[in-house]
């Protein structure tokens, strides 16, 4: 849909600068042959924190997303600039898990559009590469409550898809609602005006919500309206222990792969682990 001619199946990378941080040589640009050829994935989404654009260097950090977004296009897969902000534009945002930065997931829009100004000028000739304009809206730590917050959230998404189109680019843009991207209520009858707009979903496993009728509440009437892409899924099964989103291949991978595929819906899992 909006200018892409095939389905993309992929992967979340997450942000490879901490990933190599953390584990060091399991992770190398050579995983992005791996997904192509093995896992026959055709997209993948790299992360970029606020606490990153912030407060690394600059130019180090250009380059290195530049060598892992090359990887990812010379084995034949687009890229999703993710810049993963968890929080309300300058409002509330989510703490830091414990041992990163206290502005991991800084929601000022000034950073934010800072961000996407040098994405725009830096990516915008190539349309192999979207960008995903804000990771997850969440109004406050306790917006689960499925409230309509789209009113007040459009015009942030208004403000980041100008700067981007004011810097020269045509990219595919990702928008999504509140609730951590699980609710998109609202979008259907008051949509972004950009015609270059793809609404992503989050959806996790939800003991008894794992349902097709939740997961077409969640979209608010968009399927088949607009064009959407499920851009995180997943669960975490018995070999986890107390898991946050509890769940099987029967009680949610198989209904929501189902799910998936009736609805012709685009997605990446989240989020891919080397396997040694």
């Amino acid at each position: 849909a909006n200018g892409l001619a095939i389905r993309l199946r992929g992967i979340n990378m997450g942000d490879p600068f901490w990933a190599r941080g953390w584990y060091g040589s399991m992770y190398s640009t050579a995983n992005y042959a791996t997904l192509a050829q093995d896992w026959h994935a055709n997209v993948v989404r790299i992360s970029i924190f606020p606490t990153q654009w912030k407060n690394m260097n600059r130019t180090t950090l250009l380059a290195g997303l530049n060598t892992e977004i090359q990887a990812a296009l010379s084995n034949g897969m687009y890229v999703i600039i993710s810049y993963h902000v968890i929080g309300w534009p300058n409002g509330w945002y989510q703490p830091a898990y414990p041992g990163n930065p206290a502005d991991t997931y800084d929601s000022s829009m000034s950073v934010a559009t800072s961000f996407w100004a040098q994405m725009a000028q830096t990516y915008g000739s190539d349309t192999r590469i979207i960008f995903d304009l804000w990771n997850e809206p969440a109004h406050d730590s306790n917006d689960w409550s499925n409230v309509n917050y789209w009113t007040s959230l459009k015009p942030s998404y208004d403000s980041l898809i100008q700067t981007v189109r004011n810097n020269g680019a045509q990219n595919i843009v990702l928008a999504t609602g509140s609730g951590w991207a699980s609710w998109l209520a609202g979008i259907k009858d008051n949509p972004l005006a950009d015609a270059k707009v793809i609404y992503a979903y989050h959806k996790y496993s939800v003991e008894g919500y794992n349902t097709a009728a939740v997961w077409n509440a969640d979209l608010g009437g968009l399927l088949g309206v607009k064009p959407v892409i499920v851009t995180e899924w997943g669960y975490e099964d018995s070999d986890v222990t107390n898991p946050t989103w509890p769940g099987t291949q029967a009680s949610y991978g198989d209904p929501f792969t189902q799910w998936l595929d009736s609805n012709n819906l685009s997605n990446l899992t989240w989020m891919y682990h080397h396997d040694w």
